[in-house]
Formats: C-alpha cells, sequence, structure tokens
C-alpha cells in the first residue's frame, strides 16, 4: 500500500513539472559588419556599395540600406548620395566605410581615375631627412601633364591621373628647380630627396654706388648725372632713377630737379652726390662756369699767418673784371668766372690795400698776405708778466702754482718780436718765445705741445721747491694799452710732483681764459738758473714732465746745462 502511494506521488510530482511548458530561441549578437565595392572608379560616375552583417549564430545579412554611409562632403573625388550609392567627381582617393548596429566596417580607399592611370605620391625631404613643405611638383611631359600638387608640412605629394613615362619638375622658393624622369605603371610612390636641389647663392650685397657726370656746366644749363651700383657677385646696376640726389637747394649754382637730371644757375661751385640702398656715391665737385673760365681761390693771411676775415678781393681787370669775393672766418676767397692775365684789389678794414697781377690758366690757388694800416704798438723792452689760471679750473691747482710772475723781455722787429722769459726758479727748454703785434693787438705763444696724449708737453717749467713744479704753454692774445698789457691764454697750467706717474702732471688746467698781464718795468739783468740748482734734477723733471718735439728739438738739446733733453716718444 506505502509502495503503492509512494508511486502515485512520484508521477504526480513528474506529471506537475512537464505540464504548460514551451521551448525558446537564443538572443542573436552581431558580431562583425563588412563592406564591399570596387577600389577604382572613373571620374563623373555612381557606383555601388554594400554592408552585410554577421550574427553570433554565423548568419548575415545584408544591411546596406539600414547602414550609414561616409564620406558625404560632395566636394570630395567621391561621396554617398544615398544608401551605398556613391557619385564620383574629379581625381583623387577618398577612404569609405559603413555604420550599423554599433559597428564600423573596415575602411576601404577608393582612387578615383580614369581607366589605365595611376596614383603617383611620395615624399620630399632635404639632406637631413626632414620633409621640405611647399615644393610644387608639376607632370611637365606625359601622361598627365599639366597636373601639380604642393608639398605641406609632411613633405607628401600625390598627383592622380598619370601613366607611363612623364617628366616630373619639383621647384620651391629658395631651392634651384630640378626636373626627373619616371615611368608610372601602377599606383607608385617616388620620395625625392632634395640633394639635388641646391640652395641658391644668396642675393648679391650692394658693396657700392659710383656717380657719374660732368665736372663743368656753363650756367643757366642743364646737365645729367647717373648712378651705378656695385654688388657683390661683380654685378653693375643703373640705379639712377632710384637714387636720391642732392643738392636741391635751388639757391645753389647746381642743383638737381630730378633723379639725376640737375640745373644750373649762377656761377659757382657745388659738391654733388647720390645715395643709393645704405651706400652714398663718391662726392663730386662741379664747377659751373662759362667756358674757357676758372675758379680762383686761396687764402688771405696777415704778416703772422694769421687768417684775415673781411677782406674783400676784386678783380679790376682781365677777363672777370668787376667779380669779387669776401673772406671767411677762415681767410679763404674764391672768384668764379676769371681768365687769363688779371689784376686783383685786396682790401680789408685796418689792412693796407694791395694791387696784386695774376695770371689765371687753370682752377688756381693764389694766397695773399697783408699788412696792418694801423700804427704798429712799440712793445720792446722788459715787462713784468703775471699769469693766473682760469678761474674755471684753477682749484685743481695748489695755490703756489695758480698765480705766477716772471720777467719778459721782448726784442721787436716791425710787427714781430721775441720773448725771453726768466725768474730766479724759471727752468726753459726754448730760448725764446714768438709774437706779433698788429695795431694794439697784441700775441705771444708760449712754447709747449698742447693736447699730447691729453696733456701738454711744456717747454716752460717754474720750480715751486725741491720736489714741485709748475708749467704752462698755450697762446695769450691781449691789448697793448700804454705800460700794460691785457689778455688772456688759450692753454695748459700743469703741476707736478715726486709722486706724480712718468710722464703725466699731477693735474692740469685746461681752458681758453687764463689771465695774462703785462707791466713795463726797469731793465734788469736776466737770469737762467740751471736746472739742477732748483728744484728738480734734470732726471728727475724728464720722468714727471715730457719735453716737446716742436721746433725746439734741436734749440732744447744746445740748452741741455740749463735743463734736461727731451725725452724720446716713440
Amino acid at each position: 500500500m506505502n509502495r503503492l502511494i509512494r508511486c502515485l506521488l512520484v508521477a504526480m510530482c513528474l506529471s506537475a513539472c512537464g505540464h504548460g511548458s514551451t521551448p525558446t530561441s537564443p538572443t542573436l549578437i552581431l558580431t562583425d559588419l563588412k563592406l564591399s565595392g570596387p577600389s577604382r572608379v572613373a571620374p563623373g560616375g555612381t557606383t555601388a556599395f554594400s554592408a552585410v552583417a554577421t550574427y553570433s549564430d554565423g548568419s548575415t545579412k545584408d544591411v546596406t540600406a539600414q547602414a550609414t554611409w561616409t564620406p558625404t562632403d560632395s566636394t570630395l573625388p567621391l561621396y554617398f548620395s544615398g544608401a551605398g550609392t556613391a557619385q564620383s567627381s574629379g581625381r583623387g582617393e577618398v577612404v569609405v566605410s559603413a555604420s550599423f548596429g554599433g559597428k564600423t566596417t573596415s575602411s576601404l580607399t577608393v582612387f578615383v581615375l580614369e581607366p589605365g592611370t595611376f596614383r603617383l605620391s611620395g615624399t620630399i625631404t632635404n639632406p637631413a631627412g626632414a620633409p621640405v613643405a611647399g615644393v610644387l611638383v608639376e607632370i611637365v611631359a606625359g601622361t598627365g601633364n599639366g597636373l601639380r600638387t604642393t608639398t605641406g608640412s609632411t613633405g607628401h605629394y600625390a598627383l592622380y591621373g598619370v601613366s607611363g613615362a612623364v617628366q616630373i619638375r619639383l621647384s620651391a622658393d629658395g631651392w634651384q628647380t630640378q626636373t626627373r624622369d619616371a615611368v608610372v605603371a601602377n599606383d607608385a610612390v617616388n620620395n625625392f630627396n632634395v640633394n639635388a636641389l641646391v640652395p641658391p647663392p644668396p642675393p648679391p650685397v650692394l658693396t657700392d654706388v659710383t656717380l657719374s657726370g660732368p665736372s663743368r656746366v656753363a650756367p643757366g644749363a642743364t646737365a645729367a648725372f647717373s648712378a651705378t651700383a656695385m654688388y657683390s657677385d661683380g654685378s653693375r646696376k643703373d640705379v639712377t632713377s632710384d637714387s636720391a640726389w642732392k643738392p636741391t637747394d635751388r639757391t645753389l649754382p647746381l642743383f638737381f630737379t630730378g633723379a639725376g637730371a640737375a640745373q644750373s644757375s649762377g656761377r659757382g661751385e657745388v659738391v654733388v652726390s647720390a645715395s643709393f640702398g645704405n651706400k652714398t656715391t663718391n662726392s663730386l665737385t662741379v664747377f659751373v662756369l662759362e667756358p674757357g673760365t676758372f675758379r680762383l681761390t686761396g687764402s688771405i693771411k696777415n704778416e703772422i699767418g694769421g687768417q684775415v676775415a673781411g677782406a674783400l678781393v676784386e678783380v679790376v681787370s682781365g677777363i672777370g673784371s668787376g667779380l669779387r669775393a669776401t673772406t671767411g672766418s677762415t681767410g679763404r676767397y674764391a672768384i668764379y668766372g676769371v681768365a687769363g692775365a688779371v689784376q686783383l684789389r685786396v682790401s680789408a678794414d685796418g689792412w693796407q690795400t694791395q694791387m696784386l697781377d695774376t695770371v689765371v690758366a687753370n682752377d688756381s690757388v693764389d694766397n695773399f698776405t697783408v699788412s696792418s694800416s694801423l700804427p704798429t704798438s712799440a712793445v720792446g723792452g722788459v715787462w713784468t708778466a703775471t699769469l693766473s689760471a682760469s678761474p674755471g679750473c684753477r682749484d685743481a691747482l695748489p695755490p703756489p702754482a695758480r698765480d705766477r710772475t716772471f720777467q719778459v723781455q721782448i726784442t721787436q722787429q716791425n710787427s714781430t718780436f721775441r720773448a725771453v722769459l726768466s725768474s730766479p726758479t724759471l727752468q726753459l727748454y726754448d730760448p725764446f718765445e714768438s709774437g706779433a703785434v698788429l695795431g694794439d693787438q697784441f700775441t705771444l705763444y708760449f712754447s709747449g705741445d698742447t693736447g699730447y696724449n691729453g696733456f701738454s708737453s711744456v717747454l716752460i717749467v717754474d720750480h715751486l721747491d725741491a720736489s714741485t713744479a709748475m708749467g704752462f704753454d698755450g697762446t695769450m692774445i691781449g691789448t697793448v694799452s700804454g705800460s700794460e698789457i691785457h689778455g688772456t691764454m688759450s692753454g695748459d697750467v700743469e703741476f707736478w710732483n715726486n709722486s706724480t706717474a712718468a710722464g703725466k702732471p699731477a693735474s692740469v688746467c685746461r681752458a681758453p681764459d687764463h689771465g695774462v698781464v703785462l707791466r713795463r718795468s726797469a731793465p734788469s739783468r736776466l737770469t737762467r738758473p740751471g736746472g739742477a740748482t732748483v728744484g728738480f734734477t734734470c732726471e728727475r723733471f724728464t720722468s714727471l714732465g715730457p719735453v716737446a718735439d716742436r721746433r725746439t728739438r734741436k734749440k732744447a738739446a744746445r740748452f741741455s746745462s740749463r735743463g734736461p733733453r727731451e725725452k724720446s716718444r716713440q
């Protein structure tokens, strides 16, 4: 009984477990998406592509209509206008793909080319292997003639529609143009190294500009000048129209009105030049004169060689009669339009008028000396002179060197004189000083060499004590007034001591206004002590103050008993 019950229960359980159950299908998973289509397409046609999905159970399905296709940019050589439908236009290459259900096909590169033609591509590099951008690659012969492209930053180029034997030209700014031959039988890769693309030589550098033109022009005429540029490679170029010409001042005897075009007016001379780039031509002096006439020039000086300003120089007879000029501060004059035998008159206030005959056969120089018309002051005799260092720099000197007094004996001959200086402490390296007097204008030259190595080589030394000395040199200009002469000296007052570096003073007072006063005094016996009796020895002073090497070289040697021989300056 129990066994029967157990059998019934088992049967009921088995019946309950199987009641109402139905089998179900497994879920399919997309595992792959593949694209099919041509890799070459002719320009101007349509092409069909397809996409096929593969699932986890191995089944496949065409999903061309459901897929998303790229590219769709109509500016490209090939683009999709519908599901799997592509339109081609110009030559080139495009990478196409399709997406569906989270999967994207592998990419397919499609060339858009006429049948039988190919892509030619490659990279342009320099000798170091770096890519060269901006190189123009052109087909200049063969199938594809006229095709061109320019390399980008990667140096890559690609030309589409090339076939057979072609000629390729490579060119770029800064490189010499090069031509290469190639045979294109497939989608070839031709890489070019620009070893042969040698950089061109640098542009020639402007080295000079020369000027050409006449050196004489008649008044009222026009004249043509030219400028030629010369370059580092030996080439020349006419740069007349590109140059800046001088002068342009219309008040001058000759001036430029345009590029190289000059107009002359009255007589005279002008220095002309032209500038181009960073160069200026050599200067050319042009005389504006009637044919057959010349310039007469020179200087007017006084009896002692000084320039005479304000002197009137006139042509009073001969060719150029009536022409005149007045000297400036340099005493120079110039008269234009003179020729042959002429007579000149030179006159100036305070100077005697002179008549001078000369023959002018070229652009000649005639210098003239004039004499003062003023009565010459009598300055011969013995004077007491006081030299006072300039207020502007006297504080640089010790008090004993600021004001010094000495005796001056003057021997006069007409307008010139010699002056001998003396004092118990004075040491001279020139036996006398020279000077001149014109009217009441007094000039006295104190020997020395102002400006040598930034200081003076004085020839007048005054010993202050056994270890110090002062010296001075320069030019005194003053006015004679009875028994006194007041003036100023332009030059140096210097001070030395035993600690002074060899050849250089301890301090210098250099100025144009040292005070000098001369007063007449009774004649007395002049003294000229030996150099070693007061103050420095001969050798010591030589190390403290150099002796000038002007005209006094020989004189100083003769007076070596009174002072040191000059130091030789190398």
